[in-house]
């Protein structure tokens, strides 16, 4: 017989909170909303709360969110080798601001 496909590898769990430091202060990112690889999220940062979609890519280890109808991007990767899994990468709050790093820890 012909050997079977691979399946297609699935995205991480990401739903639920997570917290920690956007560079700025104090970060809370909440993944309201996972389709697949497709995320609805809410940050909490200094200055104000954002409301971001975005996706995992199909490895599950880089995570991208943009702000719904504003500027701000997060771009990062996941690492789940420790005892809960964290996002960490850098953020804009918009296209020619300064980046900052962010590190979150799943709650």
């Amino acid at each position: 017989p012909p050997p079977r496909p691979k399946p297609a590898p699935t995205a991480p769990a990401l739903a639920g909170t997570w917290s920690g430091s956007s560079g700025t202060g104090p970060m809370t990112l909440e993944i309201t909303h996972q389709s697949g690889r497709e995320l609805t999220a809410n940050a909490k940062v200094p200055g104000g709360r954002l409301a971001l979609s975005g996706s995992v890519d199909a490895g599950g280890t880089s995570v991208r969110l943009a702000e719904v109808g504003g500027a701000a991007t997060f771009s990062g990767t996941l690492d789940t080798a420790g005892a809960k899994p964290r996002l960490q990468g850098t953020w804009r709050r918009d296209a020619d601001g300064q980046p900052y790093q962010w590190l979150v820890v799943q709650k």
